[in-house]
Formats: C-alpha cells, sequence, structure tokens
C-alpha cells in the first residue's frame, strides 16, 4: 500500500489538475488538511511552482531537511510526519 500519491499538472497553460483520489483518509502534504471528497476525481488548484502530493492516513513519513552536501545533511535532526487513521494509529520504519 502506498503511502503517498501526486496529482501533477502536464497540460501547458493550466492551473488545475483532474485527479482521483482513491477511497481512504487522505492528507495534503504542504498544509496538512484532510481531503474530504475520496473515492473519486477532484479538482485540485495547481500554480506553476506547486506540486500536489498527498498523504494516506496510518503512516508515519520521516524526513530530514537536507544539508549543503551529505556529510553535513547527516547531522541535521528528523522530523516525523504523523498521519493518523480514523482509528487514531499510524505506522513506518526507520533504519
Amino acid at each position: 500500500m502506498t503511502w503517498k500519491t501526486f496529482s501533477s499538472l502536464i497540460v501547458y497553460n493550466s492551473s488545475t489538475v483532474h485527479a482521483y483520489v482513491p477511497q481512504d483518509v487522505w492528507y495534503e502534504f504542504s498544509s496538512g488538511k484532510q481531503i474530504t471528497t475520496v473515492g473519486r476525481y477532484v479538482d485540485f488548484d495547481t500554480p506553476i511552482r506547486k506540486i500536489n502530493v498527498h498523504v494516506r492516513c496510518g503512516f508515519i513519513i520521516p524526513m530530514q531537511i537536507p544539508g549543503p552536501n551529505l556529510v553535513l545533511g547527516r547531522g541535521n535532526p528528523f522530523i516525523l510526519l504523523v498521519a493518523l487513521s480514523q482509528s487514531g494509529n499510524a505506522s513506518g520504519s526507520l533504519f
């Protein structure tokens, strides 16, 4: 099961994308807002500098702010993005 999906703009000179959102609880990655329309196609606003990334519920996603190079980036702290399921659970792996 995938934890994310992208709805990228592929039509020249357009500012919306028509994308299918599978039946489940989904969140907008950038804002954390829950996507309320699921199980059908949805029109998302997509300005030229935005990529719509959606996170499926029930996952914990480890993230790290990159550094100017690999050695310096390793010292940066991790951030955990927790997308809770309807029952309040989430899981993920970090190794």
